[in-house]
């Protein structure tokens, strides 16, 4: 893959040196196992509970000082 990927940008610089272009290289990104050990995600169930919590705590900020209507409800 890194060879191709040296091999494209020699031919874009020979063929079109002004042209801008992106090239984004994550090799491993979706490396197996996708799935934790077991026990490994005991420790992250206290934060999970706080993200149940996370929507209606950045709910009440903006509420209180005024960005949304006091009568406007949090939908589940």
């Amino acid at each position: 893959m890194a060879d191709e990927l040296i091999a494209h940008l020699k031919m874009r610089s020979e063929t079109e040196p002004d042209k801008p272009f992106l090239i984004s290289n994550v090799p491993g990104s979706t490396h197996a196992p996708h799935h934790p050990q077991k026990g490994w995600t005991e420790q992250f169930k206290a934060s999970s509970r706080w993200m149940e919590r996370a929507p209606a705590m950045r709910f009440r900020q903006p509420k209180k000082i005024a960005l949304i209507p006091p009568d406007a409800k949090l939908i589940p």
